[in-house]
């Protein structure tokens, strides 16, 4: 034990054989996922207001880029205090996802122009895929030390 002991300091035991120490790394995204968020609330808004078809669509999707936008900004006050932001980053991906159905489906068949009702419906499932991502990943990376 004391050999290992040794060897984990950089030292070779007395046998001449290294014993190697494996370092675990917390794991998290390559990217926050406020980085993500707060855009895509702004595009869900904006894409919503200008291309859905019908006032209360038009509000609807002006409110979901709204909540997505604030969840973002929720998520990184959560993320500056050092806390945990998966509820927020599932919260973007069960929104985006509900967001990809409604312009691929809903709005499709309202009769929202082709091209804008897939281009917002590529945007929401791409943004909920790296929701998913960032969960499984193991959520933000932590804040630089200065």
């Amino acid at each position: 034990a004391g050999a290992r002991a040794v060897a984990a300091a950089g030292a070779a035991p007395a046998g001449g054989e290294a014993v190697r120490v494996a370092v675990s790394k917390p794991r998290h995204a390559v990217l926050h996922d406020f980085c993500m968020t707060i855009p895509y609330g702004a595009v869900l808004a904006i894409g919503g207001a200008l291309f859905a078809v019908g006032a209360l669509a038009k509000i609807g999707a002006l409110s979901a880029g709204a909540v997505v936008a604030a969840n973002g900004a929720l998520s990184l006050k959560t993320w500056k205090r050092g806390g945990n932001c998966t509820i927020n980053t599932a919260a973007t991906a069960l929104i985006s996802g509900a967001a990809a159905w409604w312009f691929c489906a809903a709005q499709r068949a309202a009769g929202m122009a082709p091209a804008a009702a897939w281009a917002m419906a590529a945007v929401s499932a791409a943004m909920g895929a790296f929701a998913v991502y960032h969960i499984a990943a193991g959520g933000n990376p932590p804040p630089k030390k200065r």
